[in-house]
């Protein structure tokens, strides 16, 4: 199944932004094409890019913004941007647009947004408290996006730790990235999880005319219960019709696993990089002989980020764990 990072590039030089592509949005829309949230809550909002991309895949549904942007300077950039970007207010191009500098009162949205909303925090205790706000008014979904290094993952790791242990664990799907709800293996390995994503550097004096890359970590939670529902769940759901099983209803015996480090394609093999429904990190020699022609057709045409049926028996023999 086509992952989040084989999207091409944006056209804003940050993950979920742009006009086009986004580091998330065909994840969620691949594996929830139902899914149509009325609502949005965007944490660190910065000049309501988001919302522009959120415009773009929900316009339809979407009946309210709410930008929560610490800096005057921004929110006031972010509503002229909205309204045509001129030195005189033309129509706005969406809304309701709600912009605050801090987060409202209690209630829930069902789409929940926060870009490095964690990373920039003092202390395991601030970024728990932030987490909690934002998981407390998730209604349906809550995307986390951090840089992808070791400490944005590791804020991610934490953020994932505190959701699946924490009283109300009973209603956390992990969505995306990780295939399974087992401690993350490379934060033991203090490598961080990250995928590539392409982005046009914004035309200005001095800036490269080709499309650049950036790393990116993120975290994609379903509260259970709410009226998001997955046809592509990674663990017990049916794959991608078009680059996987011919039957759609049929999950992988063995699970899902992601694609976790570029493809490198071999005469007779694929060498991949997995991180597995069981938890492990490994990196497997997939070739027709002995994983089947579909799967290694699947191995050869897939990208850094998507998922694939998980290979199961034989792995643990002939894949390898990877280490430092």
């Amino acid at each position: 199944m086509r992952g989040p990072c084989s999207l091409g590039p944006c056209s804003c030089p940050r993950p979920w932004c742009g006009q086009r592509r986004s580091c998330c949005r065909r994840e969620i829309r691949v594996r929830a094409p139902d899914f149509a949230p009325r609502t949005l809550l965007d944490f660190g909002s910065g000049l309501g890019t988001a919302c522009w991309v959120a415009q773009g895949m929900w316009g339809r549904s979407l009946q309210q913004f709410v930008c929560v942007e610490p800096s005057g300077a921004m929110r006031e950039l972010a509503e002229r941007l909205r309204h045509g970007g001129g030195a005189t207010p033309g129509p706005a191009h969406f809304g309701p647009v709600f912009l605050r500098p801090l987060l409202p009162p209690q209630a829930r949205w069902e789409l929940v947004i926060g870009r490095r909303a964690l990373e920039r925090l003092r202390g395991r205790g601030q970024r728990a408290r932030a987490l909690r706000g934002l998981w407390g008014r998730t209604g349906g979904v809550l995307v986390l996006l951090e840089n992808g290094t070791r400490a944005g993952h590791q804020a991610l790791m934490e953020a994932r730790e505190e959701l699946l242990q924490g009283p109300d664990a009973d209603a956390v799907e992990i969505f995306a990235p990780c295939p399974h709800r087992l401690p993350c293996p490379r934060l033991s390995q203090g490598r961080a999880c990250a995928f590539a994503q392409s982005f046009w550097p914004l035309p200005l004096s001095g800036n490269p005319s080709a499309p650049e890359r950036e790393l990116v970590s993120f975290l994609v939670v379903r509260r259970l219960g709410s009226s998001m529902t997955s046809s592509l769940d990674p663990v017990t759901s049916s794959p991608d019709p078009v680059t996987s099983s011919p039957d759609p209803m049929t999950s992988p015996p063995a699970g899902w696993a992601r694609v976790t480090a570029p493809v490198r394609p071999r005469p007779r093999h694929v060498s991949l990089s997995l991180c597995c429904p069981d938890g492990a990190q490994r990196r497997l020699a997939v070739t027709a002989v002995r994983h089947g022609r579909s799967l290694y057709r699947q191995a050869r045409t897939s990208r850094w980020g998507d998922l694939l049926p998980f290979p199961g028996e034989g792995v643990a023999a002939n894949g390898r764990g990877e280490g430092r």
